[in-house]
């Protein structure tokens, strides 16, 4: 079976990333999707388990969003891109680096493909590989639908056959839904769609929006607290910088009004005359009397200034 490693940065673009996933779940199996790797043990180079990991797949799919191409560190302010131990710029190198593994540039959020001036050296053969466009609902599944068609039809892999019986799933996926396990309740609504034989009277879609919406809203929450602990703890201007960050993902969402702590603009400073001067410039005592003024070509009068 072919396995596929989906390459995201979760600021730009993870609940794409997520909703593809899910529908790469319900095709190939979870076993053979790769998308995050959260089992780095302490003391290993992380590096070398990216490397590791993209080298055991066929193909790797670069989530590519609105902000892929600029997010920035917010420690340095410099590319995320252009940081070589950047995570997904390993991801993506490791993959190009190797003649065997398909890399496929996936536009998300009406993203537009980096030119290969916009990219590190490292990097730029990804500006040549076609690239997938994958819209929003309602065109979401039907995109996601030729993604997946494509990669069968290339390494001949049919859909793994479904474990249980659509009912069964049915009734675990409800279980799940009501316990809010939103991780569980995705795989579980991968494997109904994978069954071909869903119900007229459940609505996959319908739960699988409400499952994406409670899950940015919990995360949304989550983030948000952690500025909230900030206030009366830390300087106003790190709780502004987290705002900013905040609402690089949720955009203008405050309901504690933390804009409150935005820094005021600096005061404008009077300039007197000597400040407008140019700096090698200085005064000079000049004594009291009559000076004559030179008349030019056209001005044949003698002035004179007392």
């Amino acid at each position: 079976m072919v396995k596929i490693f989906i390459s995201y940065r979760r600021a730009d673009s993870k609940k794409d990333a997520g909703r593809i996933y899910d529908r790469l779940v319900e095709a190939f199996g979870r076993n053979n999707i790769f998308k995050d790797v959260d089992n780095i043990e302490i003391g290993d180079d992380f590096r070398g388990v990216l490397r590791e990991a993209v080298a055991q797949c066929d193909i790797l799919l670069a989530i590519i969003g609105k902000h892929w191409l600029n997010i920035a560190d917010e420690k340095t302010g410099k590319r995320r891109l252009d940081n070589p131990d950047d995570f997904v710029r390993i991801e993506i190198e490791s993959a190009l680096q190797r003649d065997k593994c398909l890399v496929i540039p996936l536009l998300v959020d009406g993203a537009s493909m980096p030119s290969a001036d916009e990219l590190p050296l490292n990097l730029r053969e990804l500006a040549f590989k076609n690239a997938i466009i994958v819209r929003d609902d309602p065109d979401f599944h039907k995109d996601v639908d030729k993604l997946i068609d494509s990669i069968q039809q290339r390494y001949q892999t049919p859909p793994p056959p479904p474990q249980k019986d659509v009912y069964t799933l049915i009734g675990e996926f409800y279980r799940v839904f009501g316990t809010q396990n939103w991780d569980e309740a995705r795989i579980l609504l991968a494997e109904i769609r994978a069954t071909g034989k869903i119900p007229r009277t459940f609505n996959a879609d319908t739960f699988e929006s409400d499952i994406w919406d409670a899950i940015q809203i919990h995360d949304r929450d989550k983030d948000y607290s952690v500025l909230q602990h900030m206030v009366g703890k830390v300087a106003p201007i790190r709780i502004w910088e987290g705002l900013l960050i905040f609402w690089e993902a949720y955009p203008n969402y405050d309901p504690d009004n933390l804009a409150r702590f935005k820094p005021a603009p600096p005061k404008p400073i009077r300039k007197t005359a000597l400040d407008l001067l140019p700096k090698s410039f200085a005064w000079m005592p000049i004594s009291a009397g009559k000076v004559t003024l030179i008349p030019n070509d056209n001005d044949k009068k003698e002035s004179y200034l007392k």
